[in-house]
């Protein structure tokens, strides 16, 4: 089972600022560095992942259609050993009735697996992942 928390934004953010932020905020919570496993002996119970990023999905859409990519995002699980637990999608939304020039709004969405968040931890993360794409300076720490 999955949920999904989302800002919507009036202009555009940039992927490798996004990829920066995710990286930061992966490093500073445990269990987006976790997957889980299950055998006879041990049971369902969460195992290390080192390595495993948070990838960053990007996509291009209409604002009639964005929704459905959030729709395939709650509707897609997380496979038995995957890892990270969370995934993110980012979603420049282009409005048919602005010109070509006009900057495109977006959608910064992350989808948890429910097992490692809950709706306000998952809008706590994403307030954070926002604050550090806004500071310009998403590793502050680099080690």
């Amino acid at each position: 089972m999955n949920f999904v928390v989302l800002a919507e934004r009036t202009a555009a953010l940039a992927p490798e600022r996004i990829r920066r932020a995710l990286k930061t905020v992966q490093q500073e919570h445990a269990l987006l560095q976790t997957q889980t496993s299950w055998t006879q002996e041990n049971g369902l119970r969460f195992e290390p992942a080192p390595g495993a990023l948070i990838e960053l999905h990007c996509h291009q859409s209409s604002a009639e259609h964005w929704p459905g990519l959030i729709e395939h995002e709650l509707s897609s699980p997380f496979a038995p050993g995957t890892a990270p637990l969370m995934r993110c999608v980012y979603i420049e939304v282009a409005t048919a009735d602005a010109p070509a020039s006009a900057a495109p709004s977006c959608v910064l969405a992350l989808t948890f697996h429910h097992s490692i968040a809950d709706g306000r931890s998952g809008t706590d993360i994403l307030r954070h992942q926002l604050s550090l794409i806004a500071s310009g300076n998403p590793n502050p720490n680099p080690n």
